[in-house]
């Protein structure tokens, strides 16, 4: 009876065990994947988010009227803009004034200083965020090349938009139709816009922003970003540690033998291992269906959206499929190993037997050497 209540006992624990062991896989792989700069610097470059993201932002900027902040005048029509700007004008137009390279850098040097701060090194709290370059083009050479690309893009202008624009001439409060004029005309449109992207370049500092003052993380925030990344790697700990203690516990209860250390351990390894790869098959549905969310998407923003969550969804993915591969190839490797063992080894019963019989012939041996000794003495005496 009570060998059976050990066996049910460990039954139960081998139940918590294989999930635990599992949890603590994917954990591991989360934490090395997640907290790694290169998951999210590839899933930005591979899905070329550097080279959308400003016709992204352009485009709502001219469909969206909440970007009109503080008063601030835009001097063409939104609605005739959105309509006859192409994505290839657009992608021109931002390219004037926020080269691709240079968002690149911003964004993986922010996020070489989230690294860190989760390392614990705050000093790249301190590094300047570079968007001198974007003033400078706002108010130089590239503001009048994209007002010639919206003019270029725009319909000849007719009677009554020459009439508007001679007006606004006198008065640059108005807005300017959205049209081609004649030579005379066209250098008043093109003023307009300029000035419109000089006072846009107002809003940016005339020093670089540092990573600091751009994200409002400062050291304290720094520090319990840090202190929680801690509790995660103690977390990652505390799952290894207490599966194997329960390992434990199932040995101690329910083990006899080393034919059945190899069975109760080596069938859980080979459990875990396969639902771990279970588990992998899993999570690569995750990236289809983050793909599905991408042709779904109908409007720009839900498309460039789900461009960027199924880049990161799979890069993500793939840098914890990896580590979990490995895991569940050694949790495989190691049950063939027990397994092995719990076929060769001898059992319970077979070592019982093993004793006993040694314990028989050790006291046959003895035997047979005390009668020698018994007919010596009694030789002995008859001669005394």
């Amino acid at each position: 009876m009570l060998n059976i209540l050990r066996q049910l006992a460990g039954i139960i624990l081998a139940l918590i065990v294989i999930p635990l062991l599992i949890i603590s896989s994917i954990d591991r792989a989360a934490e090395q994947t997640l907290f790694e700069a290169d998951t999210y610097k590839s899933a930005l470059e591979n899905r070329q988010i550097y080279d959308d993201i400003i016709p992204f932002v352009l485009s709502l900027f001219i469909t969206n009227d909440d970007f009109e902040e503080g008063g601030s005048f835009f001097p063409l029509d939104r609605d005739e803009l959105a309509e006859i700007l192409t994505e290839a004008d657009r992608r021109r137009i931002a390219e004037l004034f926020i080269p691709p390279d240079l968002i690149q850098q911003n964004v993986e040097n922010s996020i070489d200083v989230l690294e860190q701060i989760i390392e614990g090194d705050f000093s790249g709290l301190d590094t300047e965020i570079e968007l001198q370059p974007i003033q400078a083009a706002l108010q130089g050479e590239a503001a009048r090349q994209a007002a010639d690309i919206i003019l270029n893009a725009s319909p000849d202008c007719t009677r009554e938009q020459i009439q508007e624009l001679r007006s606004v001439a006198a008065n640059r409060s108005d807005q300017i139709p959205l049209c081609q004029p004649t030579a005379l005309l066209r250098r008043t449109s093109e003023d307009v816009i300029t000035e419109w992207f000089a006072a846009l370049s107002s809003v940016i500092d005339t020093e670089n922003p540092t990573f600091s003052e751009l994200t409002r993380i400062n050291p304290t925030s720094a520090e319990i970003i840090h202190q929680a990344a801690n509790v995660n790697n103690q977390m990652v700990w505390f799952l290894l540690v207490c599966p194997l203690s329960l390992i434990g516990l199932i040995i101690a209860l329910s083990v006899r033998s080393l034919k059945a250390f190899g069975v109760w351990c080596g069938v859980i390894s080979l459990i875990a291992g396969i639902f771990l790869i279970v588990t992998i098959f899993i999570m690569q549905g995750i990236i289809v269906e983050s793909y599905s969310a991408l042709f779904e998407a109908e409007t720009a923003v839900e498309r460039f959206q789900a461009q960027i969550g199924s880049g990161l969804t799979r890069s993500i993915i793939s840098g914890m499929s990896n580590w979990m591969i490995v895991e569940s190839g050694i949790y495989i490797a190691v049950a063939f190993v027990l397994l092995a063992v719990a076929v060769f080894a001898p059992s319970l019963a077979e070592q019982s037997l093993a004793l006993g019989s040694n314990a028989t012939a050790n006291q046959t041996a003895s035997q047979s050497n005390a009668k020698p000794t018994s007919t010596t003495n009694k030789r002995r005496g008859s001669g005394n």
